[in-house]
């Protein structure tokens, strides 16, 4: 667990787009991360809206958009099945390997999502999993 992770994040989002005119930020917290990361939240994200946009430079309509915040993984993972996810060029790997260590806290979580579809990962995995 990195303490203050999705701040970090959508701050540094923040200042980027600031420079560029954005005010419109996405993140992608999930249901599945409610209990260990209260980041995950969004209640966190309304206050973290209305931070930015008390510390903006000049008055913007910062929004941070939140689409899978009431959504399990399992559910994402079907969503991306049905649209055509190119879910082989995704990654989620905490080790940051290439193949997929397929035993961190992230590729269990994936595996188990489409485990939970049904589905086969084709994501690379140096253990060679594909399902749980």
């Amino acid at each position: 667990m990195v303490p203050f992770r999705n701040m970090l994040f959508a701050t540094l989002a923040a200042a980027y787009c600031a420079t560029k005119g954005i005010v419109d930020l996405y993140m992608a917290p999930v249901k599945d991360d409610y209990a260990a990361y209260r980041d995950c939240r969004r209640p966190f994200y309304d206050s973290l809206e209305q931070s930015l946009r008390l510390g903006a430079a000049h008055d913007a309509p910062w929004a941070i958009h939140t689409p899978f915040v009431k959504l399990w993984k399992q559910d994402i993972v079907a969503l991306g099945l049905k649209l055509g996810v190119p879910y082989g060029e995704t990654h989620t790997c905490y080790e940051g390997l290439r193949p997929a260590c397929g035993v961190c806290d992230a590729c269990c979580e994936r595996l188990a999502a489409f485990a939970a579809n049904r589905a086969c990962d084709p994501l690379a995995y140096a253990a060679g999993e594909k399902t749980l």
